[in-house]
């Protein structure tokens, strides 16, 4: 038996059904030379025969008091896991996006382990895909982009892994002894206390450099504007997917001191400034971005669950042009780095999901429109392998993550580099935003303007 995080629990706590609290890969590959769909289908059984490892074996547990606890589901059912769509001729990028679109939105049932799995066959281009859906109570973005890569191989010849296949247990997962339980409380009230003093010291920070050294880079708790991302939600889903030279965005933010992170801000940034404004929406203020920000220590992956903090990041100024709005958001970012700087991880975790809170409140009181939104959307990178990876001898082309929403917010931007190029995926809830294509075509114009203006 393994108990959830606070972290954890709280993904499942804010979960609604406008609001699925899952994430997602999408994997594309290339058939094999001379196979087809035989061959598709004896990958199928093969997979079905896998038996599931923790947490891919575990479910949670019915009643119970405190932090959710994971049991080993002793009914497990592959068949309900796994799953096998053939997309319609032509088998096109649209239909792809239509049927993701609709698998996104539902919600992992909480009866059975939490997690989905869905073989998509009839891609034209001789393509077949992978959706892979788990609960983000079990797994983060860092998390979930190790274990996708450990399912793949550097080789065509690498042999065949199910992301589900796996070994490992969380330590805690064993019953702990009678002093460390009776202990716990005392350990519970001084993590209790070291938060408190956190976030005294983060908000002392905050009203410093605010409002007596005046940066006007820091991203105050409720200061994004109005805009349609941060309309009312319903359980539909929108999906958009872009990809670039990794190299080139590098180049982009190398000469201004910036990163590649700063530089996929920027490009978000102005080409949703873009979108807004062809609506006929003009932001009187920057946006403000959820940025998540993986706590585990340089080379450390071991550490699975959620591990994760998120910056407020104040963005661009509507008349910037590539490089000074690279440099603004660079400044935004070192400010939001500066307030949790040497501050306890628990202590900037409950900072920054307490905007989660704060927006899952405003939802429930249906206060979108009247509430200032505790940010504008969540813009996210994850890391992943440098080198062409392959599945059963089929070559990994694409991958695209697919994230979830944020409470009062409509956009996820997720970004995962992969063999040299940086892959976009744009999830919007459907009603607020229902022609996500438009901003997929706006980030491709601000691509090229930023390549033109800083790499020409």
């Amino acid at each position: 038996m393994s108990r959830l995080s606070a972290v954890d629990s709280l993904f499942l706590g804010v979960e609604t059904r406008e609001l699925p609290a899952h994430v997602a890969g999408l994997q594309v590959f290339e058939l094999p030379r001379g196979e087809g769909a035989a061959w598709l289908q004896a990958m199928m059984t093969e997979l079905r025969r896998r038996p599931p490892g923790f947490p891919f074996n575990q479910r949670l547990k019915p009643g119970g008091i405190g932090l959710p606890e994971l049991v080993t589901d002793d009914g497990f059912e592959i068949d309900y896991h796994l799953r096998h769509t053939v997309l319609p001729r032509p088998g096109n990028d649209e239909q792809l996006h239509a049927v993701l679109a609709r698998m996104h939105a539902n919600l992992v049932d909480r009866d059975r382990p939490l997690w989905e799995f869905y073989l998509i066959e009839g891609l034209a281009g001789r393509r077949f895909a992978f959706y892979i859906k788990i609960h983000h109570a079990i797994c983060d973005g860092a998390t979930f982009s190790k274990w996708m890569a450990d399912a793949t191989g550097t080789a065509a010849s690498a042999p065949l892994r199910c992301i589900w296949e796996r070994s490992h247990r969380h330590a805690g997962q064993t019953p702990r002894p009678w002093l460390e339980a009776l202990q716990t409380p005392v350990a519970s009230l001084r993590h209790s206390g070291d938060i408190a003093l956190g976030l005294g010291k983060l908000a002392g920070r905050l009203v410093n450099a605010r409002y007596l050294q005046h940066n006007e880079r820091i991203a105050l708790p409720l200061s994004g504007p109005h805009t349609a991302l941060n309309a009312p939600l319903s359980a539909s889903r929108s999906l958009a997917f872009a990809d670039y030279p990794l190299e080139q965005l590098k180049a982009m933010g190398r000469p201004l001191g910036a990163t590649l992170n700063d530089v996929v801000l920027a490009l978000c940034d102005a080409a949703l400034l873009r979108y807004l404004g062809e609506q006929g929406q003009h932001p009187d203020k920057p946006l403000v971005a959820a940025v998540p920000v993986n706590l585990r220590p340089p080379g450390e992956s071991t550490a699975e669950g959620n591990y994760v903090t998120g910056l407020q990041v104040k963005l661009g100024q509507r008349d910037e042009g590539p490089a000074q709005r690279i440099q603004s958001i660079h400044q935004s970012v070192a400010a939001a780095r500066a307030l949790y700087s040497g501050l306890p991880n628990a202590a900037s975790q409950a900072y920054s999901f307490s905007t989660a809170l704060l927006g899952s409140v405003g939802m429930s009181l249906k206060l979108e429109g009247i509430m200032p939104p505790p940010l504008n959307l969540v813009i996210s990178n994850v890391p992943g392998p440098r080198e062409t990876r392959y599945f059963n001898g089929a070559k990994l082309v694409a991958t695209y993550p697919i994230s979830g929403i944020a409470p009062m917010t409509a956009l996820n931007v997720t970004v995962y580099s992969y063999a040299g190029r940086l892959f976009f995926g744009m999830v919007s809830g459907r009603r607020a935003m229902p022609h996500l294509e438009d901003l997929k075509a706006c980030l491709d114009e601000i691509y090229e303007e930023f390549r033109q203006a800083l790499l020409a």
